[in-house]
């Protein structure tokens, strides 16, 4: 893979790690991932900590044997992600 393709990848990867933000604060916003963390923590190393807890709970979900279907808090709901878009669902 060159630079680009990286690139690419790396942008459509947070991109959806904001959707998968934005459901499971249950918002809609223009926000980046960045504020919206930020927004629901206590302050920035608050903020840092809630980062790296958030990517891990993504990134299990998104490795799961059923990619597309994780768990909201990894035990109390269903999300659906797509690199368009989320569709969230009640347990």
């Amino acid at each position: 893979m060159n630079y680009f393709s990286n690139n690419i990848t790396a942008e459509l990867e947070f991109e959806r790690f904001l959707s998968w933000l934005r459901a499971r604060y249950k918002i809609e916003t223009t926000q980046s991932w960045a504020s919206l963390i930020l927004f629901h923590s206590v302050d920035e190393r608050d903020a840092l900590d809630r980062l790296f807890d958030l990517w891990e709970k993504f990134q299990t979900c998104d490795q799961s044997p059923t990619p597309m279907l994780c768990d909201r808090n990894l035990l109390e709901a269903n999300c659906l992600i797509s690199q368009k878009s989320v569709n969230y669902a009640q347990v």
